[in-house]
């Protein structure tokens, strides 16, 4: 059985490899959640909010196997060592008493493992056009000879069924620092339309030791229209009041810097002002009418676009 788990976890690994030959919530690994574990309730998981770790699938097979309660995490919250905003995702490899060492997984979409020990994917996050680069900000300490990576699908959902139509992944060693790893997205010669994106990621590819840490943060796509869009709308942004009369107030809950800009209907830049938590925007000598704003991080990703009226 131990065996069959390790196959299991490289069958992940492969995935996201031969990949390379795929508006979601909380890429900026903000918001976490507990994940309660039914053989031990009272050791519960906390996984980031919208996505999957292989940690719930992995203490399950390590108990039925050992009989052991002893909870392992693989993937777990880190609030002093972020790119940006309070926290990011750390993922080191840990070894199990049934299973031995299991690499951090992280994905955003759903793992499923069927009666035959099948590891599949489903789910994603809801995007309404071609991606044509995923990034994500990368901090990496393998060990001795290891490697982290990081793959993405673009999935079309045509009459229910996921068909992989697009694709991209790289391998990466050592990342001192926060460093921005673009992934370029291929397609399959296809009309069909992308529903979905999957991102997955692995700390551990090669040596599968417990010495490797992968730190991930800010994960964004860029269309091919050439607009990015952050997978970060765990941070609230507001823009009060609606309608606005003189005065536009924009709140976020976030410390970091931000960029506001409002746009006529016809995408003409009226306003444009760099804030963090608070600012306020005149809107006294603009027309009466509808206008559009989007709010944008320090890479430019878009992570809040909305509406507002001003009527005077």
């Amino acid at each position: 059985m131990k065996k069959l788990l390790l196959v299991i976890s490289a069958t992940f690994l492969f995935v996201a490899h031969v990949n390379a030959q795929t508006t979601a919530p909380n890429g900026g690994f903000e918001t976490w959640q507990n994940k309660i574990l039914i053989f031990n309730p009272l050791s519960p998981l906390e996984v980031p909010t919208s996505w999957s770790t292989f940690d719930s699938l992995a203490n399950s097979l390590n108990f039925l196997i050992g009989q052991t309660t002893t909870i392992q995490k693989t993937v777990t919250k880190s609030t002093s060592v972020k790119n940006s905003g309070t926290s990011s995702a750390m993922m080191v490899t840990k070894t199990f008493s049934s299973l031995g060492a299991v690499p951090g997984i992280m994905t955003n979409a759903t793992l499923n493992l069927d009666a035959s020990f099948n590891l599949t994917f489903s789910g994603g996050a809801a995007i309404s056009q071609r991606v044509s680069m995923a990034s994500a900000y990368i901090k990496y300490a393998p060990a001795t000879a290891d490697s982290g990576s990081f793959a993405v699908e673009i999935i079309n959902r045509t009459l229910g069924v996921d068909s992989v139509i697009g694709s991209g992944g790289v391998q990466f060693g050592v990342k001192a620092n926060f460093t921005k790893v673009d992934v370029p997205i291929t397609y399959i010669a296809t009309n069909l339309a992308a529903n979905l994106i999957r991102y997955y990621f692995t700390n551990s590819n090669d040596t599968v030791q417990n010495s490797s840490t992968l730190y991930v943060d800010d994960v964004t796509y860029t269309t091919t229209t050439g607009i990015t869009e952050a997978l970060m709308n765990d941070i609230e942004i507001t823009a009060y009041p609606n309608p606005a009369i003189d005065v536009l107030s924009i709140k976020a809950s976030s410390d970091d810097e931000l960029l506001f800009e409002l746009y006529a209907i016809n995408g003409r830049v009226m306003q444009t002002k760099t804030f963090s938590k608070t600012t306020e925007i005149r809107v006294a000598d603009l027309a009466s009418g509808l206008y559009l704003y989007t709010v944008k991080n320090k890479d430019q990703a878009i992570i809040k676009k909305a509406s507002i009226t001003i009527a005077h």
